[in-house]
């Protein structure tokens, strides 16, 4: 009579703890659903911001309010054989003071992100950044440097 009662309180622990762990891994395959389905919707997210970009771009440039990476991007994707003239990228950042170049920078990073599939245009991206970044140090110099003699020499 002790020994059945003892296989049937061992029985009700082990159903017990095989209950606790389906009820884990019930639970954790609810998690993996769950990060799967969240993966899925940041995916989507990141690319609505992605084509936001292009998408506010492309307005600025109709409503002519375009700023210094809308231009950029506009001589970027136009026709190579159409024969215009386009001024030179890295012009863009003459006349601009350090705080509005790292805005240009922040910009060109957006672009670079969301046009990065073309090799070539990665590439431009990438050196205006190049570019972007000397000409913040230098307007930086210039700024600290009150008869800006020292961004001349330069």
């Amino acid at each position: 009579r002790l020994r059945e009662i003892e296989k049937v309180r061992r029985r009700r622990r082990e159903m017990e703890e095989e209950k606790i762990a389906m009820e884990e891994e019930q639970a954790l395959l609810a998690r993996e659903r769950a990060a799967a389905e969240n993966e899925g919707l940041d995916r989507k997210e990141e690319e609505f911001h992605r084509r936001q970009i292009v998408v506010r771009s492309d307005l600025r440039v109709q409503q002519g309010r375009e700023n210094c990476c809308d231009i950029l991007a506009k001589n970027l994707h136009l026709d190579p054989v159409l024969p215009m003239r386009v001024t030179p990228p890295y012009t863009v950042f003459n006349g601009l003071g350090a705080d509005d170049i790292a805005a240009l920078e922040s910009d060109i990073r957006a672009h670079r992100e969301v046009d990065s599939e073309v090799p070539r245009h990665r590439e431009f991206w990438e050196a205006l950044l190049v570019v972007g970044e000397w000409q913040r140090e230098r307007a930086e110099r210039a700024e600290g440097d009150p008869g800006g003699r020292r961004a001349e020499a330069l």
